[in-house]
C-alpha cells in the first residue's frame, strides 16, 4: 500500500496534526540553497520513506522535450492545479485502500495574491516515489521545473472528500 503523507520541517505540524493545520505531517529535513540563479533544494523525512531533490538552475525557455508548449502552458496548468488532497489524519497510512472502506481526504489549496513562474534547467534530480521499485521504468518521465519566488501565499484548508467502498467485484 502506498500512503501519502505531507512533510514538514515544523514540529508544531506535527505534533498538532489537523487540528491547527489540514492533514497529517510527518518530520522531514529540508536543505535549500539559493547562490544568484542557482537554486537547491533536497527533503528526506525522519522515516526514511520520503525523499526528493532538485538541483537547477534559472533558465530562458522550458526544455525543448516538455509536454507543455512554453512558459505560459505550464504556468497556466499548475495555477489550476493548486488545490490538492491527501489522506485525513484518521486514514493517513492506515488499511489497504482495496480493502472496501470509504476513505476521507482533506483539502488544502495554494493561494496567492500573484502567479508568476519562471523555468528552472535542472541539472540533477530525485525522486524517491518515482523511482520505486514497484513502478515501470517507463512509468514516469521527468518534464520540467518552474521556480516562484517573493509570491504572498497562502494554504488554504478546504472541503473535504470521501471515497466510496469499492464496487463489489
Amino acid at each position: 500500500m502506498l500512503a501519502v503523507i505531507r512533510d514538514t520541517d515544523s514540529w508544531l505540524q506535527v505534533l498538532f496534526g489537523s487540528r491547527l493545520f489540514s492533514g497529517s505531517y510527518s518530520h522531514a529535513t529540508f536543505e535549500t540553497e539559493e547562490d544568484g540563479d542557482h537554486y537547491a533544494v533536497e527533503m528526506r523525512s525522519d522515516d526514511g520513506e520520503a525523499n526528493v531533490a532538485v538541483d537547477g538552475r534559472v533558465a530562458d525557455d522550458l526544455p525543448p522535450d516538455s509536454v507543455f508548449d512554453d512558459i505560459d502552458a505550464a504556468s497556466a496548468f499548475f495555477r489550476e492545479g493548486s488545490l490538492g488532497y491527501a489522506p485525513a489524519e484518521s486514514d493517513a497510512g492506515v488499511g489497504d485502500p482495496d480493502s472496501g472502506a470509504e476513505r476521507t481526504y482533506e483539502g488544502v489549496e495554494l493561494d496567492t495574491e500573484t502567479w508568476s513562474v519562471e523555468p528552472l534547467t535542472v541539472e540533477s534530480v530525485h525522486s524517491g516515489f518515482f523511482e520505486d521499485q514497484r513502478l515501470d521504468d517507463d512509468a514516469v518521465r521527468f518534464d520540467c521545473a518552474l521556480l516562484m519566488r517573493e509570491i504572498d501565499h497562502a494554504w488554504r484548508q478546504r472541503e473535504s472528500i470521501c471515497t466510496p467502498p469499492p464496487a463489489e467485484r
